[in-house]
């Protein structure tokens, strides 16, 4: 009996001691769930305070700055009468130093007059009489009617930046909005743009206390350069790229949109406003237009051709009797250049997308096996390697193209405008025409891109970007430099009837451009680019032009 009596003792004590671990653990479990809380608890309290005391920080550091405004109005009372200018007020205890402001016409950017200001003595409001060009290209809109006042103060606004007395300095732009600057605003772009731009760096220095810098990419490899910076966060402010590369940053989340006023966007071409707008969003700011045409060389092709036959034709002839050594330069390239062979393919009836009603590339319309596109593949092939090689892959770019064009070995060039920049050393006298049709083909139709300023999202100087690309660099100053960099057809109507009559072949690119056709704007365009191009200089090389086609169909509809 004891035996039994110590066993059911010992179960119980078993069965007790379970429960105890059991509780314990129960215990131990909603302690941890507790601690778990109240560690979450005040991780997001020290998070939230954190918050608080990084935006209590930036408010102190933006105390001074926030307090100091310019603004554009008429004088209050004095002489003489009707005087515009600038109201600067500084409502802090402290100077200011170093402020330049540009007053800004909204609608021209020639407009623009800077002031200087070394110090802003604090709790003073002072006026600043303005005198605003007149003349060709200026608003001449001082002085101003009494009863356009309303509108005129409307018209013009002031930007400034400044330095705070703790050093740091700001700018304020027309919209009132305070950022702090960085010491640099950082430009992608192509080694000539930059050159050009190089000479206005040290006047923004000057106006802004911020500096321009370059990042120079050789145009092949600037997007995807672009791109990677972006991603790592660290991609600039500004870019300048043709308008068919703005869809996929906008769809990678990369560029900003460009606020811009109605009467100055009156300003650009139609179609150049239309290249750069993505959803009915303007993402940016257009400055030249782009596409090819034939140049020839005059003493040995005194003749125009009428049609590309007889262009070749021409060219043998010279080659046979050793005056020249090819017939004709046009970079196609190993991987193809579908941009320069667009006047060849589209004369032979090739198409790439159908077009939507707004007149837009379609791109589930692909029109690129169709019999008019497989018939014009095969003239690509007529006229390539294994054909009549006219049309070859190997050169590796425009500018070896130019330079032989240059030294007088190729009597004729198919090339985009801005090589006539590198013709100018040449003394080789040449004329420029549309490139002439296929016989028996249609009137080309050549691509036509658009080049513009672009302010990426990723940026840490963005504001001061926009005003850069809004007003400094649309300034004729500007644009005349980039197009004395490279001559090519501007966009800005003044502009570009003034360029046209002053040089008849860009008045040919220019005449081009107008009826071209825009390079279609989508966001997988530089992978339709690539697999178009590597189909047309796989015909030329000797590929069957029927078989290419359709497979190029099948890769475009996987995209």
């Amino acid at each position: 009996m004891r035996g039994v009596l110590a066993g059911n003792w010992e179960l119980v004590a078993q069965w007790v001691s379970a429960v105890a671990t059991v509780v314990a653990l129960i215990f131990a479990a909603v302690a941890a769930v507790a601690a778990q809380r109240v560690y979450g608890v005040e991780s997001k309290r020290d998070q939230l305070n954190a918050q608080d005391r990084a935006q209590q920080a930036l408010a102190l550091k933006r105390a001074q700055g926030a307090l100091v405004s310019a603004w554009w109005n008429l004088r209050a009372g004095g002489e003489p009468a009707h005087q515009w200018g600038v109201y600067l007020r500084n409502a802090s205890e402290t100077p200011v130093y170093r402020a330049t402001l540009s007053v800004v016409d909204l609608h021209n950017s020639n407009t623009t007059v800077a002031l200087e200001v070394p110090v802003i003595p604090p709790g003073e409001t002072t006026f600043h009489p303005v005198s605003l060009p007149t003349g060709p290209g200026h608003a001449a809109p001082a002085p101003a009617p009494v009863d356009s006042d309303a509108q005129h103060a409307a018209d013009f606004r002031v930007e400034m930046s400044f330095t705070d007395s703790a050093g740091v300095r700001w700018f304020r732009d027309q919209h009132g909005k305070l950022s702090e600057l960085g010491d640099e605003v950082m430009v992608f772009c192509d080694e000539s743009r930059a050159g050009a731009l190089t000479d206005f760096a040290a006047d923004f220095l000057r106006r802004n206390g911020v500096s321009v810098g370059f990042t120079v990419q050789d145009f092949p490899v600037l997007r995807e350069a672009f791109i990677e910076s972006a991603t790592k966060g660290d991609a600039g402010e500004v870019l300048i790229c043709p308008h068919d590369w703005i869809p996929e940053l906008v769809q990678l989340g990369l560029l900003e949109p460009i606020t811009i006023s109605e009467r100055r966007l009156s300003q650009f071409q139609d179609r150049a406003l239309r290249a750069v707008t993505v959803d009915g969003q303007v993402y940016g700011v257009p400055y030249s237009l782009e596409t090819v045409a034939l140049i020839r060389n005059t003493a040995l092709a005194p003749r125009a051709p009428a049609t590309i036959e007889e262009l070749a034709d021409i060219g043998e002839a010279l080659c046979a009797r050793g005056a020249a050594a090819r017939p004709l330069g046009i970079w196609v390239g190993a991987a193809g250049n579908p941009f320069n062979l667009q006047p060849v393919y589209s004369s032979a009836g090739g198409e790439l997308f159908g077009a939507l009603p707004d007149g837009s590339a379609n791109p589930a319309d692909i029109r690129v096996a169709t019999d008019e596109s497989i018939r014009a593949f095969g003239r690509l092939h007529a006229l390539g390697e294994r054909g009549r090689g006219l049309l070859t892959c190997e050169y590796t770019d425009d500018t070896e193209t130019i330079e032989l064009f240059g030294q007088g070995a190729v009597p004729f060039l198919i090339a985009p405008a801005r090589m006539l920049g590198d013709l100018r050393g040449a003394d080789i006298p040449h004329e420029v025409q549309p490139v002439p049709p296929l016989a028996g083909g249609r009137r080309p139709m050549p691509f036509v891109a658009v080049n513009a300023f672009v302010v990426s999202t990723r940026g840490d100087n963005k504001i001061i970007a926009h005003d850069m690309i809004n007003d400094y660099l649309t300034r004729e100053k500007v644009v005349m430099a980039l197009y004395a960099a490279q001559p090519r057809p501007l966009v800005l109507r003044e502009l570009a009837d003034s360029v046209r009559a002053g040089d008849p072949r860009v008045s040919v690119f220019h005449d081009e451009c107008v009826r071209g056709e825009l390079v279609p704007m989508l966001p997988q365009m530089a992978r339709v680019w690539r697999l178009l191009g590597q189909a047309q200089a796989d015909v030329i090389r000797g590929d069957s032009p029927a078989a290419t086609a359709r497979r190029l169909h099948q890769e475009l509809a996987r995209l």
